[in-house]
């Protein structure tokens, strides 16, 4: 029972992926005109490509540890951080093109999806800078009624460290000397 649930878990992910793809490949083809798009078959390839390359990497991560799978595991992860601006850049896409339709408006739909794919793809990469950005932040708390031995103390809080592919021992040793400089009475993870 729990390998059919884990299959089926595993089904609705990718099935959600295949049509999150198939909803950026048809808001990037499409043409009110109904003119054919150049490059669609490439489009359609790497799209194919891309609806299975985090499912497939992460599968192939619970088995097999090695550098190239790493570098695929990362590849995909940063896509799909990716996908998920490109999706709401999409949706936003056919909002403006819907409501512009309403409105009488003529909106040069693929213009409107290139500025707003551009805004995503800008938003995504800073993501993935920021993510992989570590950083201390040095702030007081005040509390009242803190106990008189906790007076003075310092913690460290971690948070939003992905372990695994993308990051790994050597990542986890520099932060852990990072936050041994700071000489922390407690450390909450």
């Amino acid at each position: 029972m729990r390998r059919r649930s884990l299959i089926g878990f595993i089904a609705t992910i990718q099935f959600v992926l295949f049509l999150t793809h198939f909803l950026l490949y048809e808001t990037w083809a499409f043409s009110p005109a109904g003119s054919n798009t150049h490059g669609e078959l490439w489009i359609k390839l790497l799209f194919g490509f891309l609806s299975v390359s985090f499912v497939s990497a992460s599968l192939l991560a619970f088995r097999y540890t090695n550098a190239a799978l790493r570098a695929f595991y990362r590849a995909a992860a940063v896509w799909l951080g990716l996908l998920s601006f490109l999706f709401v850049a999409a949706v936003s896409s056919w909002i403006i093109f819907g409501v512009a339709q309403l409105a009488g408006l003529d909106v040069n739909f693929h213009r409107t999806v290139e500025v707003l794919f551009g805004v995503a793809v800008v938003a995504g990469l800073y993501g993935v800078f920021n993510a992989n950005w570590t950083r201390i932040t040095r702030t007081t708390v005040r509390l009242a009624n803190l106990p008189e031995a906790w007076r003075g103390r310092r913690a460290a809080l971690i948070s939003d460290v992905h372990l695994g592919h993308v990051r790994n021992g050597s990542f986890l040793r520099r932060m852990v000397a990072k936050i041994l400089r700071e000489e922390p009475d407690a450390i909450f993870i």
